[in-house]
Formats: structure tokens, C-alpha cells, sequence
């Protein structure tokens, strides 16, 4: 397995700023955003990104999806954000095992925007507006054409040196998120 990290990038002279996000992105100091990736080497993941790479565990959930199978998240931070990254207990290979990819935008209105322009283009949107239970973000999901989701999201909480609140959620979402139209 080849793993790259990367320390310093160079500074852009300006943020980047786009027509369609008039508020911008929610980057400074935490990062584009985060991912959400599946993985059958769950405890081995975990251990590789806290004792290897020095994240820190921010909480977890566990929500039985039927009779004979729960799902199993464990998010972790690197910096404010309450977390940069996201893996999932796969019971079985996946074919992609990138689920999503977040944007978070400044501004409540720009996740609004991005949803108007996800439903026009027909693309599928697995998960509506909802708010997440443990980070509190405002969000939706839209399919790429990769195959993996993108989140659009504001107002997710920070986490800091005095995070307690690392605990079980039994749930993803506060409210909404349902499915809307599928591929």
C-alpha cells in the first residue's frame, strides 16, 4: 500500500471563491471538508489513523439497519473540525470504498443553492436536507458520476483540546436526510 503525505502547502494569495458559492468555503484551519470511507480492516484502520497518523477519536455511531447487520462509524479529527474523517465497518468487500466527500459552505443559503442545482441536473440524491445528530451539519448528499456522494453541508460543530463529548449515537441524522431519487 502507498500512502502520501503531504505538510505545507503553498498559501494561495486569495481564497478560492466561485459564482455559485457567493459565501464561500468553510476551510480555515480545518480543511476542505472531510470523506467517509469503507473498510473490512475496521480495528486496523482506527489504529492507523490514531496511533500512526495522531487523529483523535471525536465519537461513533452504531444503528442496527435490520435484524442481522448494524452499522458501524467511527469519526475522527485532526483539527476543529468534528471530524476529517469518516470510516465504516464493511461486513464485505465493496466495490468503491469511497462512500462521500463534504463541502462545507459559510453560509446556510449556499447548501440551498448547491440543492437546487443537485435536483435540476436529474443527478440521484440518496439523502435530502437533513442535520446530522452528532456533528450537527446541515446538509444533503448528491451522487457524482464516480459513483461515491458528495455532501453539502453548514454549521457543523468544532471540536477543541476540551472535547468530552466523544460518546455512542444511534442515529444519523437529528431529522431528515431520507432518500430522494435514486440512480
Amino acid at each position: 500500500m502507498t500512502v502520501e503525505l503531504v505538510l505545507g502547502l503553498a498559501a494561495a494569495d486569495e481564497p478560492y471563491s466561485s459564482a455559485l458559492v457567493p459565501g464561500g468555503f468553510l476551510t480555515d484551519g480545518v480543511g476542505f471538508g472531510h470523506l467517509a470511507l469503507a473498510t473490512t480492516a475496521f480495528e486496523e484502520t482506527a489504529r492507523f489513523l490514531t496511533e500512526g497518523l495522531g487523529f483523535e477519536q471525536s465519537d461513533w455511531l452504531e444503528m442496527p439497519m435490520g435484524p442481522d447487520f448494524t452499522l458501524h462509524l467511527t469519526f475522527f479529527h485532526c483539527n476543529g473540525r468534528h471530524h476529517s474523517l469518516a470510516i465504516v465497518h464493511a461486513p464485505f468487500e465493496f466495490p468503491q470504498r469511497l462512500h462521500h466527500v463534504m463541502f462545507e459552505v459559510n453560509d446556510r443559503d449556499d447548501v440551498g443553492g448547491a440543492f437546487d442545482r443537485a435536483w435540476a441536473s436529474a443527478l440521484p440524491i440518496p439523502n435530502g436536507l437533513g442535520r446530522h445528530d452528532n456533528d450537527h451539519m446541515f446538509s444533503f448528499y448528491v451522487s457524482s458520476p464516480a459513483g461515491f456522494a458528495v455532501e453539502v453541508g453548514h454549521g457543523g460543530r468544532i471540536v477543541g483540546d476540551d472535547w468530552d463529548d466523544n460518546r455512542k449515537y444511534d442515529r444519523i441524522s437529528a431529522w431528515g436526510h431520507q432518500p430522494l431519487r435514486q440512480g
